[in-house]
C-alpha cells in the first residue's frame, strides 16, 4: 500500500508538467478504483482546507503586526480579526466548506460524465473521478502559493501565479483526462467543463457567502478582502 500511495504522489506532481501529463494519466488508468478517487479527492480537499486555515492564521498576525504599528490613528477602530474570528472560520472550512467541495466535486463529475456518455463518450465513470481525482489533489497542493498572500510583496507573485496554476489544472489538465477516458477531443472535453462548469462555481461561491452570513461570520469583504 505504501508503494501505491508514493506512485500516486509521484503521477500527482507530474502533472505540474505539460509533457508528462498524457504518460502519467495512461499509466494510473488500470488502476482506476471509486473508493480509491474519493480518498484522493477527500484528503486533497483536507489539504486545501488546512492551508485555507494557515493563511487566515498569518493574516491575523500580520494585521496586528501593522495595528501596532499604526496603533495611534486606530486605537478607537476595534480589530478586524481575531482568534476567535479564525476558530469560527476554520471550523466552518472543515465542516461546511469542505464536504460542500467535496460534495459539488462528486456532483459535477456524476453530470459531465452523463454528459459525455450522451455525446458519445466511451469511458468509466471509475476511470473520469479516479483521473479527475488526481487532477484535483495536483490543483490543490498548488493552493500552497496562498500562504504568500497575507504578505506584502510575495502577494504580487503568488496571486498570478495560482490563477494561472489553477487555469491549468481547470481548462488543460482536467480536459486531458477526460479526453484520455472518453476518447473524445480536447474541444469537445472543454466545452463540456465549461457549460456545466459555470453553475459549479457558482455554487462554491454563493452557497458558502451566504451559510457564512446565516452563522454570523464576516464574508470576504468584512476581512478586508481576505
Amino acid at each position: 500500500m505504501r508503494k501505491r500511495a508514493t506512485e500516486i504522489w509521484n503521477s500527482i506532481k507530474n502533472l505540474f508538467h505539460y509533457q508528462q501529463i498524457e504518460d502519467t494519466m495512461k499509466k494510473e488508468l488500470p488502476y482506476s478504483n471509486l473508493q480509491l478517487a474519493l480518498v484522493v479527492a477527500g484528503v486533497s480537499v483536507l489539504v486545501s482546507s488546512l492551508v485555507y486555515i494557515v493563511m487566515m492564521v498569518e493574516t491575523l498576525h500580520m494585521v496586528n503586526y501593522l495595528s501596532d504599528l499604526a496603533a495611534q490613528e486606530i486605537v478607537n477602530s476595534p480589530p478586524v480579526l481575531t482568534m476567535e474570528n479564525i476558530t469560527s472560520f476554520a471550523l466552518f472550512q472543515l465542516f461546511f466548506n469542505a464536504p460542500l467541495f467535496l460534495a459539488v466535486f462528486l456532483i459535477f463529475e456524476a453530470l459531465a460524465f452523463g454528459a459525455f456518455k450522451i455525446s458519445g463518450g466511451k469511458g468509466t465513470f471509475e476511470q473520469q473521478i479516479y483521473l479527475s481525482s488526481l487532477v484535483l489533489f495536483a490543483m490543490n497542493i498548488s493552493t500552497v502559493l496562498g500562504l504568500a498572500l497575507p504578505l506584502p510583496c510575495l502577494n504580487l507573485l503568488s496571486v498570478p501565479a495560482l490563477l494561472i496554476l489553477t487555469l491549468y489544472f481547470i481548462l488543460f489538465v482536467n480536459v486531458k483526462a477526460y479526453g484520455l477516458v472518453h476518447d473524445v477531443s480536447f474541444l469537445h472535453g472543454l466545452t463540456v467543463l465549461i457549460l456545466l462548469g459555470i453553475p459549479r462555481l457558482w455554487v462554491l461561491v454563493v452557497v458558502p457567502e451566504m451559510a457564512a452570513g446565516l452563522f454570523g461570520l464576516p464574508n470576504g469583504i468584512d476581512f478586508g478582502g481576505v
